[in-house]
């Protein structure tokens, strides 16, 4: 599967997602976005992120009047197929850092670092953020790394 748009948004739920403020965004910069809403299998959905270069995967701050705005399994799926992934954190930024150390994900938790990353990203070669990403993801986020990190755990509340 090669890269076949830059930026691609697949939400399995797009109002959780903030979907209509995602394409907002891109249009008020001017930037294409390819998008769909269309409820697919698991490997459709794959299949999609793998062709973008870049993964967009949710803005919504707020969500039934609670703060919301926290990345999930679509951003860590991006980042494992070494996708560049714009997404939120808006509530956990500070146990994530103090938890797992940086994250190669690009935060965007206000509308204009949205816009802005948008245009950061649209106008620059993604090689290197990607890697990074992927990277990021293989250390802190993988079955592997995941598995290690619960061993760690159980060994602390076992001795």
């Amino acid at each position: 599967v090669g890269t076949e748009y830059k930026f691609g948004h697949f939400p399995s739920n797009p109002d959780v997602k903030g979907t209509d403020t995602i394409i907002k965004a891109f249009k008020d910069v001017g930037v294409p976005l390819t998008h769909s809403t269309d409820k697919v299998g698991y490997e459709e959905q794959l299949l999609r992120m793998q062709k973008a270069q870049m993964i967009v995967e949710l803005f919504n701050p707020m969500l039934g009047g609670n703060m919301y705005g926290s990345f999930g399994m679509t951003a860590l799926e991006g980042a494992s197929y070494r996708k560049v992934v714009l997404t939120q954190n808006v509530t956990g930024q500070e146990l994530y850092k103090k938890t797992y150390g940086e994250c190669e994900l690009v935060i965007c938790n206000t509308y204009n670092e949205l816009k802005n990353n948008i245009l950061k990203y649209n106008n620059i070669d993604v090689y290197e953020k990607a890697n990074a990403t992927y990277f990021w993801w293989q250390s802190k986020h993988s079955p592997r790394a995941t598995g290690e990190r619960i061993a760690e755990l159980l060994s602390g509340v076992c001795r």
